[in-house]
């Protein structure tokens, strides 16, 4: 069975548009499927009249917004498939999308495949495979997540990824419930799903590009209901989350040191904004040391890394 799941916020005009590619991408596989929209508390009442207009889909209206991480983990907590979708409501799926990606599964050391996010407006391709990128000596740079590669010599070949974007990530749901789903110290939004791909790395299972499954963004529709400043704050702030999570300790220390440098020219620049980045850090870091300090894992992230890295160094890639 194949579940997917879609978290909203005023997101009623976007799934008129795009849930009939849902549902024409599922009529193509043979299993079983069903459909749930998680609504996070959309004011405009958006949650009541999708229900009345699909009334296939399975609505989950919560009471209070909560964000991206606690509002798609309640319905995938609640979905019932083997495999889970999360998708955005913002993303329309080609009729072949999930087909060409089951195949993937067979393999049992396999959580995650994603396939080729298309701007919906000229085709372009904004995300495919995700390489691991550490800039500088050791741990100074921390990991740089959003490199796209693809095989210059044959595009439409599968690639190991880093992660596999919470856009459209087709996932293994019993690893997914290992995993403790995805983790809700970044609420709203923001790297959630850099974190979840990395910890499954960790455990050693691999998260999958397959270039042929190819689905179409409406680039930043949804998130462009916050305020640019916010955006730019939380994006920032859960960058220290997973290098507090992950780096190991001498790569922390040399990773926040630079951090620490930097400071006082970002304050000359912004120094509410400054004010503000640190009070939400300092309010998250009891959290992040009890989170590290409970969590194992059967592998380090610089071995997770380099496994990555070395099965993507054997293609010619491209890079963009």
């Amino acid at each position: 069975m194949i579940s997917v799941v879609i978290p909203t916020y005023r997101g009623l005009e976007r799934l008129r548009r795009n849930l009939p590619t849902v549902r024409m991408a599922l009529a193509r596989v043979s299993e079983e499927s069903e459909i749930l929209v998680s609504d996070d508390a959309s004011p405009d009442g958006s949650g009541a009249l999708l229900a009345q207009e699909f009334p296939d889909v399975q609505v989950l209206r919560n009471s209070e917004n909560v964000g991206f991480s606690r509002n798609v983990n309640r319905g995938l907590r609640a979905a019932r498939g083997r495999l889970v979708l999360a998708l955005n409501d913002d993303v329309s799926l080609d009729p072949d999308y999930l087909t060409v990606q089951l195949r993937h599964f067979q393999d049992p050391t396999v959580f995650a495949v994603m396939g080729a996010i298309l701007a919906a407006d000229d085709g372009r391709l904004i995300d495919a495979a995700k390489y691991p990128l550490v800039p500088g000596p050791g741990w100074l740079g921390g990991l740089r997540s959003t490199l796209n590669v693809e095989d210059a010599t044959d595009p439409n070949l599968t690639l190991p990824t880093l992660f596999a974007s919470g856009a459209n990530a087709l996932m293994d749901h019993e690893k997914l419930r290992t995993l403790n789903y995805f983790s809700e110290i970044y609420s709203p939004y923001y790297m959630e799903d850099v974190d979840l791909g990395v910890r499954a790395w960790r455990h050693g299972w691999r998260s999958v590009y397959e270039p042929r499954a190819r689905c179409r963004h409406e680039v930043s529709s949804a998130i462009s209901t916050f305020r640019r400043d916010e955006v730019r704050a939380v994006s920032r702030r859960n960058r220290w989350v997973f290098h507090g999570l992950h780096l190991p300790g001498t790569g922390l220390v040399a990773w926040l040191l630079v951090q620490l440098l930097a400071t006082p020219i970002r304050a000359m620049r912004d120094l509410k904004g400054e004010k503000l980045f640190w009070a939400q850090v300092c309010s998250l870091q009891e959290r992040v040391r009890e989170l590290r300090r409970s969590t194992r894992y059967p592998r380090s992230l610089s071995q997770a890394l380099k496994d990555i890295q070395a099965e993507l160094s054997t293609r010619l890639l491209r890079r963009f």
